[in-house]
């Protein structure tokens, strides 16, 4: 699984709760994967960064996108369901041509390090667009 994402700080913040802040490059990506229990919170902090989703590869449901824009920088009080991938959800990071930097709070979680977050490695089995469902 490639991913040329650069993690800076790996920090506990709550039981079942790990903040990660991590660097995209320019056109960066992370792996596809998904997590079967946990569920992440994406926190823009610069640049850009489009998160693309999709149901598990064994559904065939295709593969939908989010941008994250600089309205998400703003404080909005429906933001973070907005930047939020539940259990069992497909997806990656790829970054814009500046990059990004990201906050992602990873929820109900026995992890203390990145190393020890559950991941799942796909890939994708449709390339058909989808509008997100949420």
């Amino acid at each position: 699984p490639a991913s040329n994402a650069r993690y800076y700080l790996e920090h506990r913040v709550a039981p079942y709760q790990l903040l990660l802040l991590q660097a995209l490059p320019p056109d960066g990506k992370t792996s596809i994967h998904l997590h079967a229990i946990e569920t992440e919170q994406f926190y823009p902090l610069w640049g850009e960064c489009t998160i693309s989703c999709g149901w598990p590869a064994r559904q065939n449901t295709g593969l939908a996108e989010l941008t994250q824009s600089s309205d998400l920088y703003a404080p909005r009080r429906d933001a973070p369901s907005k930047r939020s991938v539940p259990p069992g959800i497909v997806h990656q990071l790829v970054a814009g041509p500046r990059g990004a930097l990201n906050a992602i709070l990873v929820c109900d979680t026995l992890a203390r390090t990145l190393g020890e977050l559950e991941h799942q490695y796909v890939r994708w089995t449709e390339r058909r667009r989808q509008t997100p469902a949420w």
